[in-house]
């Protein structure tokens, strides 16, 4: 029977050097770099400027009433967060839009800057007909 307060229980420890390498300890014995910390490796990538088609492929695009509008400036200004923004990219919002929105808010949407090259992958949005 295992009782770790008796010792039979040996868990490898795990060690993050300075440089954002991890290794493990386990009886004396280390494996070193067995993970390379995300920050530590983007550090040693020398820093470049974004591309045209690098921003192009950035902006996010919100279709509501089959219009495109460019939300990349305002998300941060959203009052509900900017994960409400980022969660329909590229993507049709419009029964959210006036769902969850009060007039006031839907009478904002002229103001909202419009998509100069919006998704062309994009599937249009069902319509029920009744």
């Amino acid at each position: 029977r295992g009782d770790a307060s008796m010792g039979m229980w040996r868990l490898p420890l795990l060690l993050l050097s300075a440089t954002g390498s991890l290794a493990i300890n386990a009886g004396g014995k280390s494996v070193p770099r067995l993970w390379r910390h995300p920050i530590a490796s983007a550090a040693a990538a020398p820093l470049t400027a974004p591309t045209a088609a690098e921003k192009k492929a950035k902006r996010l695009h919100v279709r509501i009433d089959d219009v495109w509008y460019d939300l990349t400036n305002w998300r941060a200004a959203h009052p509900a967060g900017t994960h409400w923004i980022d969660a329909y990219a590229n993507a049709d919002a419009t029964e959210v839009m006036h769902g969850f929105h009060s007039g006031m808010a839907r009478g904002m949407i002229e103001r909202l800057p419009r998509s100069r090259e919006p998704p062309t992958d994009v599937a249009p949005p069902v319509r029920i007909l009744s």
